[in-house]
This record gives C-alpha cells, structure tokens and sequence, in this order.
C-alpha cells in the first residue's frame, strides 16, 4: 500500500466527490495515478470513463 507520504501528496492531486451512492474520482492527470487509484480500491467505468466505487465501501 501507501505510506502517509505518498496518500497525502495523491489526495492534494485528486478528489472524490459523491454522485448517487458513489465516489467519483476527479482531479489533473487520472491516468497517470490509476494504480495508485486503483489500490484504493477504485473500478473504471469504460461507459462514462470515470474511476469510481460505493460511498460505503470496505475494504477487507
């Protein structure tokens, strides 16, 4: 994972914000941070091109 670092410089980069249940990932250069997106446990919609996950997501 992240150390706090790395998760403090990424949420100075991106944002979140809630649409319907869920977060959406919005900030400068998506493509180049989406393992770091990914790794917080974000899911590409191919339809609507946007990172995105549950509001109430846990990760396990």
């Amino acid at each position: 994972m992240f150390n706090d670092q790395q998760t403090k410089a990424l949420s100075n980069e991106l944002s979140a914000v809630e649409q319907n249940g869920y977060l959406l990932v919005k900030g400068n250069n998506i493509f180049a941070k989406k393992d770091a997106i990914k790794a917080l446990c974000f899911r590409w919609d191919g339809k609507t091109k946007q990172r995105y996950r549950q509001r109430n997501y846990l990760a396990l």
